[in-house]
This record gives structure tokens, C-alpha cells and sequence, in this order.
């Protein structure tokens, strides 16, 4: 048994470890403070991670629990780059992890954990239970523009301002956000593809704002309930979504609590 160190935001070995597993090793990432600049805050971000014994400068296993506080004046932990060095995969570290995760959840008066996953499996051993599912895939815009709405583009996130801990989306290279009309979107792209990652405003104002400013295809992640699926079927979009990520939690503490929606851009 590894023992796992814990640090106030992350330590220079957890992000060479991230870094290494999470971008160099897929051939994509801008920086990591471009993608994940809230990892400098030590007073919401716990990493805990486990060094190799004879390098122990060199981290082999890590993860990071992210606290967010909500509107009921509690807080929960959202669990995210949970990793293992290729070679020490097989072990059992990413267990260990997850279970020092929720000791220190309990420590810190955290009232639940929760993360996102393709591989619900790995985390029912742990205690977590699926909460919800996205659906994700390949939205094409109609032939013409029906609408037709003054906007304002911008890069996003602005260019050496983090001051809202909020970074580009790990597939993403750069972004942009579109205002007017009552709406906003934030798109951000990637080799092939634009991702609508984020909107904000009324459902009609955000088809609106959509239709005018994005052509072709794009790709969308999205609620299943979520009002925005039907009106893009209404105006002709041809919408092709699939089961995605699924949200998974951890009560740590018995009682009602209703959990905010959270964005693709805050989700580890």
C-alpha cells in the first residue's frame, strides 16, 4: 500500500502527471493553466496523489477534488483527473485514490462527491450511483438562415485573463463567445469540429442566436430534458445525439438536496 499525499491545489509532479496522461500523451493541449486554471487555487482544490518510491519526485497516481459551494451554503467535491501512469496501472492505485477522496470529503464537510464518467462501473465499488446522463453528438444546422441576430464575438476565454477559474474544455484549442439578443453561447473548437459548450437565456433566444451564427455541423452536449433539444427539432436542425458522460454521486450525509446543473466548462 502506496502512501497518498494531499496538497492545497495541485503540486508540480501531479501536473507534469496530468499533463503527460490527459494531453501529450493524445497529441493535443494548449497549456494546462489555458485548460485547468482553478488548479492554482488551494483553497478549493485538493490533489491527492502518490510518487513512486524510488523517484519520489515523480508522481505515478493522482486526482483532484474540486469544492463547490452552492446556493443552500453547503458545499460538494466535484472528483476529476483521476489517473495512473501507464506503467503502474493494474494496481489498484486509482482505488486507493478514490477512497482517501472521500475520507477527505467527510474531513472537510463536503456533502457529496460527484464526477463524470463513460465507465460508470469502476465507481459502483466506491459507492457512487448514476444521477444523471448527458446526451452528446452531431447537430447540422439547416440550409439558409432563417434568423438573423446582431451579435457580438469574442475569444473566450480572454486572452491572459483566468480571473473566473474557467478553462477551455480539454479536447478544445480555443474559444468564443457570441452575445445578443438576449442570449449568449460559448463555442469552442478543436481540429475538426465546434463544440457549443456553454448558453445562457431564454430557449427562443438561444435558437435564434444559434441559427444565425453557426453553420454546418457542430457538436452539442446536453441534458436529455433539456427544452433546447425540441426547439432545434422544430426549426430543422437535424439533431443526432447519443448516450454520453454520466454524472455519478456520492452522498456523503443523509438529507434533501437539490444539486444544480453543472456546465460542461466547470465539470473536471
Amino acid at each position: 500500500m502506496s502512501d497518498v499525499l494531499a496538497s492545497a491545489g495541485a503540486s508540480r509532479p501531479a501536473r507534469e502527471l496530468f499533463w503527460d496522461v490527459f494531453f501529450s500523451s493524445r497529441g493535443r493541449g494548449v497549456s494546462l493553466h489555458a485548460h485547468f486554471p482553478w488548479l492554482e487555487d488551494s483553497l478549493k482544490v485538493t490533489c491527492l496523489e502518490i510518487r513512486d518510491p524510488i523517484r519520489p519526485d515523480k508522481a505515478v497516481a493522482a486526482l483532484v477534488i474540486r469544492a463547490m459551494d452552492l446556493p443552500s451554503e453547503e458545499s460538494i467535491g466535484l472528483i476529476g483527473l483521476v489517473c495512473v501512469e501507464e506503467a503502474w496501472r493494474g494496481g489498484g492505485l486509482s482505488a486507493q485514490l478514490i477512497s482517501n477522496a472521500t475520507r477527505h470529503a467527510e474531513q472537510a464537510g463536503l456533502r457529496a462527491l460527484i464526477l463524470w464518467t463513460q465507465t460508470p462501473g469502476v465507481y459502483y465499488r466506491h459507492g457512487f450511483s448514476v444521477d444523471e446522463q448527458d446526451l452528446t453528438g452531431r447537430i447540422i444546422s439547416p440550409l439558409g438562415r432563417a434568423c438573423i441576430v446582431e451579435c457580438v464575438r469574442e475569444a473566450w476565454p480572454a486572452p491572459g485573463n483566468h480571473s473566473d477559474k474557467r478553462g477551455l474544455p480539454p479536447f478544445a484549442s480555443s474559444g468564443q463567445r457570441i452575445t445578443g439578443a438576449g442570449a449568449e453561447l460559448i463555442l469552442v473548437r478543436s481540429a475538426s469540429l465546434v463544440t457549443l459548450a456553454e448558453w445562457q437565456g431564454a430557449t427562443v433566444a438561444v435558437a435564434d442566436l444559434i441559427e444565425s451564427t453557426i453553420s454546418d455541423a457542430w457538436m452539442l452536449n446536453i441534458c436529455a430534458n433539456d427544452p433546447l433539444i425540441a426547439e432545434l427539432n422544430k426549426r430543422r436542425f437535424k439533431v443526432d445525439l447519443v448516450p454520453g458522460t454520466i454524472r455519478m454521486i456520492k452522498w456523503l450525509r443523509d438529507g434533501p438536496l437539490t444539486l444544480p446543473p453543472i456546465k460542461l466548462i466547470d465539470r473536471i
